[in-house]
């Protein structure tokens, strides 16, 4: 760097340096974070789709709910929530998560599909130690007065409370902000044990971006969809060479992902 750009930089720097120090609210890169933690989640749940043995047949991103899983005879409805600190409790569940899963089956109910979903609320990080809330958890179906008095505040018709509550999937311990990505290619590593990590890292990277193109009701990359096609066939199996059975599909999705 010339004398002169440098001295030119010092200013800048000294304005970068004093920007850091003024108090700055952080919601929207909190809220940043959670969204890529649910796209996350996405992911993980569209590999289930590769499974072929009773798993989803197609993955939505914000439609009725944070994710929708559809099956060939039934659907569930994901909310999805993070937790900074702390557990959760049954009540906590109610505030943040149980109502958007009360407007969902109200909609779901209204088109005539409740018969065949289920509506889940899966939580970051665990959920109290108390009673009321581990009976809750386990079998929302049991839930005490007050936590039924709560859910019916929300919106939701005291006559459909019961089924409601049959319907209702509590799902804690999810993989934590810190902790999903290594949860994410530990579950890709699984698939394809033959990618290196390089390339399981690109694979990830790609599916994340197309996850959160979803979630924004953009067009998901083709090239993402085409190579995951071809590399179903080969899940739990070492990827074929470029001279056998389905190696040619697979040279260009590695060729794609390899590192440059």
């Amino acid at each position: 760097m010339a004398e002169t750009e440098r001295q030119s930089a010092v200013p800048q720097l000294d304005l970068l340096a004093a920007l850091a120090q003024v108090d700055s609210d952080t919601t929207g890169a909190e809220t940043f974070e959670r969204y890529i933690w649910q796209a996350k989640q996405a992911v993980r749940q569209w590999l289930t789709c590769l499974s072929g043995h009773g798993g989803p047949v197609f993955l939505v991103c914000e439609q009725v709910e944070d994710l929708t899983l559809v099956y060939r005879d039934r659907i569930r409805f994901l909310q999805l929530k993070t937790r900074d600190r702390g557990s959760w409790s049954a009540l906590a569940m109610c505030d943040r998560g149980i109502g958007a899963l009360v407007r969902s089956y109200t909609a779901a109910r209204n088109a005539g599909l409740h018969e065949l979903a289920t509506f889940e609320l899966w939580l970051e990080g665990p959920t109290s130690d108390v009673a009321e809330t581990v009976a809750f958890a386990s079998g929302p179906a049991g839930a005490g007065k007050a936590v039924r008095t709560k859910i019916t505040s929300l919106g939701l018709k005291r006559a459909w409370l019961d089924d409601f509550l049959q319907r209702l999937v509590i799902r804690p311990d999810q993989p934590t902000r810190a902790h999903i990505d290594a949860k994410a290619l530990w579950e890709l590593s699984a698939l394809w044990p033959a990618l290196s990590r390089p390339e399981l890292d690109l694979v990830y990277e790609r599916l994340l971006n197309a996850a959160t193109a979803a979630q924004g009701a953009a067009a998901a990359p083709a090239t993402v969809q085409a190579h995951l096609a071809a590399a179903r066939l080969h899940i739990g199996h070492h990827l074929p060479g470029p001279d056998e059975p389905g190696g040619a599909c697979i040279r260009r999705a590695r060729t794609t992902y390899s590192v440059r």
